[in-house]
């Protein structure tokens, strides 16, 4: 039995130079970007309140272990898979393009969206 059974890789990065890009400007996903917040939990932890709004989006490749459901996420730097910590999924949002979407802020994870079932 395959341990990870659902590989992803995310294709949008968003930066602080998009907000004067007018490309960006007329995206679907910018009000989506906007509006994302952390989970209680990671609000309480972190003391920001939007994902976007301090964080970064990570681009890299993403996996769901099958047998206990846990996120799992390619550290790009050190080239190991790490786990996402429960606290910071948001669960029955849907990200833009159905792409998992992950931010870190101050080099922590701070929000993550996976993809909805449709995948």
């Amino acid at each position: 039995m395959k341990a990870l059974h659902m590989a992803f890789v995310a294709a949008l990065t968003a930066t602080p130079a998009l907000a004067d890009d007018p490309a960006w400007n007329g995206s679907p996903y910018k009000t989506w970007y906007e509006n994302a917040e952390l989970t209680p939990a990671a609000r309480a932890k972190f003391g920001i309140q939007k994902c976007c709004n301090q964080a970064e989006v990570v681009r890299t490749e993403f996996r769901k272990k099958a047998m206990d459901e846990s996120w799992w996420y390619l550290d790009n730097n050190s080239h190991t898979w790490r786990r996402i910590p429960d606290f910071i999924i948001w669960e029955g949002k849907q990200p833009p393009g159905n792409r998992p979407t992950l931010f870190i802020w101050n080099r922590e994870l701070t929000c993550f969206v996976p993809p909805g079932d449709e995948i």
